[in-house]
């Protein structure tokens, strides 16, 4: 047993803890004015620590309290494996050696780690029976908590990792909080962070409580493939860095990526292929920068699209919005820009929706060239005259051109419109209020072929008008289409 006597440890509890300003009723030890467990020396005598360890833990209790322990350097990695706790405060303590704890309960009740410190790795491998906090607590090194189960609530809020963070093959059965922390006990209010690569490949996210990530920062890569989301989850104003991976993801019930107004949830790829068909009506993108997103193999026909920032590819006059393209296949895009075009004309968003038309024809044109240069020729003459039907001012646009042309030939070759003839030369005179008049009338004329229109003219250049009115009336159609797509499809 650890002799408790007048000559207490000087450590009180935080106010921010229960108990708060509690003295620790154990003797200083050597010449410090802490107990053992409580003296800040990183290296003080690893051999004593665990001696009187192992004599603080008899009698055995229902509850053991830890909080502000300093576990120091030279304690064997595998210290804690001996131990299996009921209920157990680790708050503010603080891990100089690494931390391993694993077994088939390792604690079964409530297991509380609020501001720990972990200056080395720190691996969890076996089950918590009751509720987990982390609150606050920062990894220095590895936190790696690969297959450990999570029977009840798990908090992570306000957690720096600033090494690797694995839970990979983890099972959260009810809640996990891995967002901010509003915590008032906790004393503070912060984002988790994962510095480096964070993996939770093939974790289930159980559907007895949600999942929340909100305000969480991905500075390292970010793999969520293959994980089973079966409750609400949200990912508010979460950072994503670097790439973000959620291949072969489930999501089976409400799942919520919502960017800010000033910065979209992803900065680099974020990856959602062949996210299972039941998953598609539970995705709802809000506010996100989806610039660098891919869907391949995804149905995403009925995926809630709400403000997002898309792709923009091209410059004039080939300017348009869409998905991340890259070097990936065309026909796969193809396919998504139709599921996109149907999904934003449903709701009403012709705008948007024409640009997803344009991307689905400009990935059907890029296949043709590799495949059938034939038939790719229409579509070539499509997207000139018209952008695929989706720019209504291109034609308009052509056929000025046009009459800008027709106009200037017409009044230099000569002709007579009803008893007045027009003909100029280079080398002659002109008064500019008759060549004005006659450059008005000459320009009705042209209006008049190119809408099919039958002027009372004589000698007018065969040529150009029967070119008006093959290019008049095909480019008023096109731009009517355009404007019909626009405003209601």
């Amino acid at each position: 047993m650890i002799a408790e006597g007048t000559s207490s440890c000087s450590f009180k509890k935080p106010e921010t803890v229960p108990g708060a300003g509690a003295s620790c009723p154990l003797q200083v030890y050597g010449d410090t004015s802490f107990c053992i467990f409580h003296d800040p020396d990183p290296n003080k005598d690893a051999e004593a620590f665990q001696h009187h360890f192992d004599d603080y833990l008899l009698p055995a209790r229902n509850s053991w309290d830890f909080t502000g322990f300093v576990f120091p350097n030279g304690l064997p990695s595998d210290f804690f494996m001996q131990y299996s706790f009921p209920t157990v405060f680790f708050i503010d303590a603080q891990f100089h050696n690494e931390f391993h704890i694993s077994g088939p309960l390792m604690v079964s009740t409530f297991a509380h780690f609020m501001r720990a410190e972990f200056f080395k790795d720190a691996k969890f491998a076996g089950k918590f029976g009751g509720p987990v906090i982390f609150s606050g607590a920062n990894f220095h090194g590895e936190a790696n908590f690969s297959i450990a189960e999570f029977s009840n609530d798990a908090d992570f809020s306000g957690v720096r990792f600033y090494e690797r963070a694995d839970f990979s093959g983890a099972k959260f059965s009810h809640g996990a909080n891995f967002g901010v922390s509003y915590e008032k006990l906790a004393g503070f209010e912060r984002e988790t962070r994962f510095i480096r690569e964070a993996i939770f490949e093939n974790v289930l996210f159980g559907g007895m409580g949600p999942t929340y990530f909100d305000l969480a920062n991905f500075s390292g890569e970010a793999n969520f493939s293959l994980s089973n989301f079966y409750g609400e989850t949200k990912f508010r104003r979460t950072g994503f860095f670097d790439k973000a991976h959620f291949e072969l993801a489930n999501f089976s019930k409400e799942i919520n990526f919502i960017g800010s107004e000033q910065t979209g949830s992803f900065g680099d790829l974020a990856n959602f292929t062949q996210i299972s068909r039941q998953s598609i009506g539970n995705i709802f993108f809000r506010n996100a920068n989806l610039e660098k997103a891919l869907f391949l193999g995804s149905d995403i026909s009925k995926v809630n699209f709400d403000n997002c920032k898309w792709a923009a590819h091209g410059s004039w006059p080939f300017k348009r919005t869409g998905l991340y393209e890259a070097d990936y296949d065309k026909s796969e895009l193809e396919l998504n820009y139709r599921q996109l075009k149907k999904s934003f004309s449903d709701n009403a968003d012709y705008a948007i929706a024409g640009d997803f038309h344009i991307g689905e024809m400009e990935m059907e044109r890029t296949g043709l060239m590799a495949r059938d240069a034939y038939n790719r020729f229409p579509l070539e003459i499509y997207r000139w005259l018209s952008y695929y039907g989706e720019r209504w001012l291109r034609p308009l646009g052509i056929l000025t051109v046009f009459l800008f042309f027709f106009v200037p030939i017409e009044m230099f070759s000569g002709v007579t419109l009803g008893s007045s003839t027009i003909h100029y030369s280079w080398a002659g005179e002109w008064d500019f209020w008759k060549f004005f008049n006659d450059f008005v009338t000459t320009l009705c004329h042209g209006l008049q072929v190119v809408t099919l229109q039958r002027p009372d003219a004589q000698d007018a250049p065969i040529f150009m008008v029967t070119i008006g009115s093959i290019i008049g009336p095909a480019m008023i159609a096109f731009s009517l289409l355009a404007l019909r797509r626009r405003f209601k499809r």
